[in-house]
């Protein structure tokens, strides 16, 4: 039940290191993974490299650009991307930021902080799902592409806490003892999901 839109990125190529990548080779490597043949212009290089700086690997980069990308009609729209991105990780800022007050929340309809893309197979920030300005930001509506699971409420004695790429090893993820997150991505893509919020 794959989206066959999409490449599912293997391990090792969502592993891939791109902070000493020119843009002209990353560029290469995302044409050939959206079978696309953008050339390597200012705007381009403008976009790619604000990814390089920050050191994301390919599965972070495709996990970011995945929404954006059948979108792009010539090479000079990739120039407003990053703006179009810091906008809307400002608008994601004020809505958290709006959803307490004091120690009091306010709003409790608010959509998970981070989710898995199971295609790029990186962990990304929720406002990196839909392209557009308010689509993920109705105020009851989470995106439909949205999956939850949960293997938290598991007993500490049928489940481990694991260190992951997938996330920059910046948590422990609760997965079942006896399998892998790699194991949980396949049934979750062949179950049909693409977006999941992990519980942990």
């Amino acid at each position: 039940l794959y989206d066959h839109r999409w490449t599912v990125l293997p391990c090792r190529m969502a592993n891939l290191p791109c902070d000493d990548v020119a843009p002209s080779v990353l560029l290469s490597w995302l044409n050939a993974i959206f079978d696309t043949s953008f050339a390597l212009t200012d705007g381009v290089v403008t976009c790619l490299s604000e990814f390089i700086n920050d050191g994301c690997d390919l599965g972070l980069i495709y996990g970011y650009l995945r929404p954006w990308w059948p979108n792009i009609r010539a090479e000079n729209e990739f120039k407003s991307l990053p703006a179009e991105m810091l906008a809307r990780r400002q608008q994601d800022y004020e809505l958290r930021s709006s959803a307490m007050t004091s120690d009091r929340i306010t709003n409790p309809k608010i959509p998970p902080r981070r989710v898995w893309d199971l295609y790029a197979n990186r962990v990304v920030p929720y406002y990196a799902l839909e392209p557009g300005t308010n689509k993920c930001y109705k105020k009851t509506q989470l995106s439909k592409r949205l999956w939850a699971v949960s293997h938290s409420w598991r007993p500490l004695y049928e489940r481990q806490s694991v260190l992951t790429t997938i996330n920059g090893r910046a948590w422990h993820v609760p997965i079942p003892k006896g399998t892998t997150l790699n194991e949980i991505r396949d049934e979750l893509l062949i179950l049909g999901a693409e977006y999941v919020f992990l519980d942990v």
